[in-house]
C-alpha cells in the first residue's frame, strides 16, 4: 500500500480525523474530520506537505513532524507510539490531540496518521480521576464500620448480650456485601473502559431501587 495508487477514501469512515502522508512529506488523503478539525476543505490538503497543512507541535512548542523526522525509512518501525501534541488549526488554534501512526507494508510506503481529540481524553481522564475518589471514600465508610465493630467484639465481647452480639455481627455482613459491590462495580468500570464488558438486560423493579437507595441514604 502505497500512497498515490491506493484508495485510501475508506478512512473517511473512521470515527476520528486522520492523514496520509506520502514518503516526500505530501498529503495523500486527509478525512473530512481532519478537515473539520483544522477549519479548513478536506480536498484542500491534498499535495501540501504535511508540515503546513497539519500543523503538529511538542509540549515544548517545536515543530513534531521536523522533531520526530516519522517519514524517515525505518524498517524497523512500523508504527509509533502514541503522543500527546497541539494542532494548530487554519484560524491559529491550538487544539489538544493524541496522535497514533502507522506506517503500511511496501518499501515505499504511505504513512497513516491518527489524530484522536485531546479534549475526549482529558474528560475521561477527570471521569476517572473523579471515580476513583469516590470509589475510595465509599469503600472507606463501610471498612470503618467493620473495623469499629469487630475490635469492639473482640475487646468487650462478655460485655454485651447475645442480641447485641448478633445485632452488630449483622452490621458487620452488611458492610462487607456493601464493600464487595462496590468492588464489583468498580471491575464493570474497567470493564468497560477496555471495551470488555458483556451487557446482560433484565427487567428491574424501580420502586425496590428507589427504596433501596432510600435506607442507604438514611
Amino acid at each position: 500500500m502505497t500512497g498515490a495508487g491506493t484508495d485510501w477514501t475508506a478512512l473517511d469512515a473512521l470515527p476520528d480525523p486522520a492523514v496520509v502522508v506520502a514518503p516526500d512529506g505530501t498529503v495523500v488523503h486527509a478525512t473530512p474530520l481532519l478537515g473539520r478539525l483544522l477549519r479548513r476543505a478536506a480536498n484542500e490538503l491534498a499535495g501540501r506537505p504535511v508540515a503546513e497543512a497539519v500543523p503538529l507541535l511538542e509540549e515544548t512548542g517545536r515543530d513534531w513532524w521536523a522533531c520526530r523526522r516519522p517519514l524517515d525509512p525505518d524498517p524497523g518501525t512500523r508504527r509509533l507510539p502514541e503522543t500527546e501534541l497541539t494542532l494548530v488549526d487554519h484560524a491559529g488554534g491550538h487544539r489538544p490531540v493524541l496522535l497514533t501512526a502507522r506506517r503500511a507494508a511496501g518499501e515505499q510506503a504511505a504513512l497513516v496518521v491518527v489524530l484522536r481529540r485531546g479534549e475526549r481524553r482529558r474528560r475521561l481522564d477527570a471521569a476517572r480521576s473523579e471515580l476513583v475518589s469516590t470509589v475510595s471514600h465509599e469503600l472507606r465508610s463501610p471498612l470503618t464500620s467493620v473495623k469499629g465493630f469487630v475490635k469492639t467484639l473482640l475487646t468487650k465481647w462478655e460485655q454485651f448480650t447475645d442480641a447485641q452480639r448478633r445485632q452488630m455481627l449483622a452490621t458487620v455482613d452488611a458492610d462487607a456485601d456493601r464493600v464487595t459491590r462496590l468492588l464489583g462495580e468498580l471491575l464493570d468500570v474497567s470493564r468497560i473502559d477496555a471495551g470488555r464488558l458483556p451487557l446482560r438486560r433484565s427487567m428491574i423493579d424501580l420502586a425496590d431501587v428507589a427504596d433501596q437507595v432510600i435506607q442507604r441514604v438514611d
